[in-house]
């Protein structure tokens, strides 16, 4: 790198991604090494404490450090050469076979343009393969949402908090474990500090209704403990009350009183309100919210709609169950796994493992010989995020470059890396995930209207150069493409009367720990960060209200 002083840490602006949504930072290299995250400065989204681990999970020992063929204890060493001459004769004679009808991709969420172009490439070369989305903390009811809402169109709800005077969240960690919390929280403080404008004193307010005390339910003006099951009953009592909607829900007095505070505060608050729901909730709860967004007046103010990325992807639990029914009645000759861990995290009743054993080829790309890499017939190494070249996209969609800085540690590569190998006839050594994003920059002109000149302070950068190589430089030096944020998207909600389930004697909830859904187990710095409430380290409880103890 240029102006290298040895001793002296460099920064370089990159990205992470997680459950399909890419972020933004900046990362210190010390020598040649990165060592530190840091937020960046132009982004707008701070690093929360899963981007921070990154660092520990670079140099992690027991990292996965080559390929690996056989399952459980019949594994022996490989090397990508003799893997790649197995997957070049498999390839050829799947791709004959049907359209690829027993070839099947099994992904995480993602973003990124390049992995979706070859998706897409592979779709065409195999019309009859199956590609299956699946990560345990989906954001599917969020999705199907807004598709009951808006006649089948899937939109992605961005929310500006900071003009925002009411929020209400219903069974949503809105400032700590939404895909935008980081940019939601500087959001609130701003509303919270406008309190200490002496011309125009004003305080936004927060009401949580939500089946267990989360970071967004501490920071409650009014807050109300219920089960799960009743929070759709408060959100119609709030719909009926606005006249959103009809009917009638019934309620205790306790859940009387903070609809009456909260509907007063909404109507007082009208035009500058947000009300949104969790992950865990139900489709149909969220096509409320939307519906109640509209008829409070938030829309283009508070909350803007743009375009999903993640709408093609079918319900994620739905469709591994597809696929493990395929796989269970061996319909399925060839399973590639890119990221994730399945065997673990996949619901139990669906069985993954004891279909997975039905698969005779089997390929796992992950970071650690975890349980579904032991259940497979290869377990290839993955590169880190430091590691190789990607893309994505923000949670408001703005195009970010990932670069490496540091050439596999383990000989990994990258998901790209592979499925272009799985395309192609020709070895894909590092750095073919450069070219692979580059070719995606160009096929699809994702530099095309950058605002650069907003950004960049040294307008002189990259001079000598002009056109797309102009661009590009600067793409990677900022590590986003500025003024490539979705843009708004116009719909009009329809109302949706949620269904109102009786309460049962137990309810239960899955929700991410310390080390999101397992993948960070590893992670010391994450393992021995104290729960910001219930202080518990070193463990994933189960929490219990006092009464059911």
């Amino acid at each position: 790198p240029e102006d290298l002083i040895p001793g002296v840490p460099n920064y370089f602006a990159s990205m992470a991604e997680r459950g399909g949504v890419a972020h933004p930072m900046l990362v210190a290299s010390f020598d040649g090494r990165p060592i530190k995250v840091e937020s960046h400065p132009k982004a707008g989204y701070a690093t929360d404490a899963f981007d921070q681990a990154l660092i520990l999970q670079q140099y992690d020992p027991e990292r996965l450090r080559d390929v690996v063929y056989g399952k459980q204890e019949k594994m022996s060493g490989s090397s990508w050469t003799t893997f790649e001459g197995w997957l070049r004769g498999k390839t050829a004679s799947l791709g004959q076979d049907n359209g690829g009808a027993k070839f099947a991709v099994l992904a995480e969420p993602s973003s990124s343009p390049t992995l979706l172009r070859l998706k897409a490439k592979l779709k065409a070369a195999m019309p009859n393969a199956s590609w299956v989305t699946y990560e345990p903390l989906s954001q599917d009811s969020v999705i199907e949402g807004a598709k009951l809402a808006f006649d089948g169109k899937a939109v992605r709800t961005q929310y500006d908090v900071s003009k925002a005077r009411v929020i209400a969240c219903f069974d949503c960690d809105f400032l700590s474990a939404h895909p935008s919390a980081t940019k939601n929280a500087r959001g609130w403080a701003v509303g919270r500090k406008s309190a200490d404008d002496k011309k125009n004193p004003t305080m936004n307010r927060m009401y949580v209704v939500e089946p267990g005390m989360t970071i967004t339910g501490s920071v409650a003006d009014e807050r109300l403990p219920i089960k799960p099951s009743r929070v759709a009953h408060v959100l119609v009592a709030v719909a009926v009350a606005l006249g959103v909607s009809a009917g009638e829900a019934k309620l205790e007095p306790v859940e009387q009183s903070f609809v009456d505070k909260l509907v007063a505060d909404l109507k007082a608050g009208s035009g500058a309100s947000i009300i949104v729901a969790g992950a865990n909730q139900p489709a149909d709860v969220h096509a409320l919210t939307h519906a109640i967004n509209k008829a409070l007046g938030n829309l283009d103010n508070t909350v803007t709609y743009s375009d999903e990325y993640a709408a093609d992807d079918a319900s994620q639990v739905e469709s591994l169950k597809a696929l493990v029914g395929k796989m269970a009645g061996g319909e399925i000759d060839t399973l590639l796994i890119l990221g994730g861990n399945p065997v673990f995290d996949a619901p139990a009743d669906l069985k993954f493992g004891e279909a997975l054993a039905k698969v005779p080829n089997t390929i796992k790309l992950g970071l650690y010989r975890d349980e579904t890499a032991i259940d497979c017939q290869w377990a290839l190494p993955a590169a880190t995020s430091f590691e190789c070249w990607g893309d994505g996209r923000w949670y408001d969609g703005t195009i970010a470059v990932q670069q490496p800085l540091i050439l596999p540690l383990f000989n990994g590569r990258s998901a790209i890396e592979l499925l272009a190998g799985v395309l192609s006839d020709k070895s894909l050594a590092q750095p073919a995930g450069y070219q692979l994003v580059r070719e995606t920059f160009t096929a699809q002109e994702l530099l095309k209207g950058a605002k650069f000149d907003e950004h960049l302070t040294d307008k002189g950068y990259a001079a000598e150069l002009v056109g797309f190589e102009k661009d590009w430089r600067r793409a990677v030096h900022l590590g986003f493409v500025p003024g490539s944020a979705s843009k708004k998207v116009y719909v009009d909600a329809k109302t949706v009367a949620p269904a109102l389930a009786a309460a049962g004697a137990t309810e239960v909830v899955f929700k991410h720990s310390s080390v999101y859904d397992g993948r960070f187990a590893n992670s010391p710095w994450l393992q021995e960060c104290p729960d910001a409430i219930t202080k518990v380290v070193w463990d994933s409880p189960l929490l219990l209200s006092v009464p059911d103890m």
